[in-house]
């Protein structure tokens, strides 16, 4: 077992489309766990799959004001969707990353469905077995 931990978060497409064309270097959450090293993306609608992955760089948990000095202009976000989005938080999360790799095989909702009958995508984040991680590498 790898002492590397990854995980699964849904993010929209057309931030999914900054992020591949190299616009967006910074992912903003309310919340992110500790010791992430891989972050998967799940597209949802209209996709509906897995299509790639980043390597974490950097994390910073700063006050939400302060952050969006920081990586505004990284994140692809506008400045009313970002404070809306972190409205009710003191401090947001960015999650740094260099390259995003797209995976050969995308795996769709329905194929993550029928190997892991109880996977729902992710509200939030959720944590990636060996298991699914080989599927999602295949």
């Amino acid at each position: 077992m790898s002492d590397r931990q990854s995980i699964l978060i849904s993010i929209r497409q057309k931030y999914v489309e900054s992020i591949i064309n190299g616009k967006k270097r910074a992912e903003i959450r309310r919340m992110f766990p500790d010791g992430v090293s891989r972050v998967y993306v799940y597209v949802p609608t209209p996709k509906r799959h897995v299509i790639g992955f980043f390597e974490v760089k950097e994390v910073h948990r700063l006050p939400v004001a302060q952050l969006w000095k920081q990586v505004g202009r990284i994140s692809a976000l506008s400045q009313d969707y970002f404070f809306a989005y972190l409205s009710g938080k003191e401090v947001g999360t960015s999650i740094y990353f260099d390259e995003f790799t797209v995976l050969p095989h995308s795996t769709p909702l329905a194929e993550l469905r029928q190997r892991f009958p109880k996977f729902h995508p992710p509200q939030s984040f959720m944590y990636v077995s060996e298991d699914m991680e080989k599927l999602l590498l295949r």
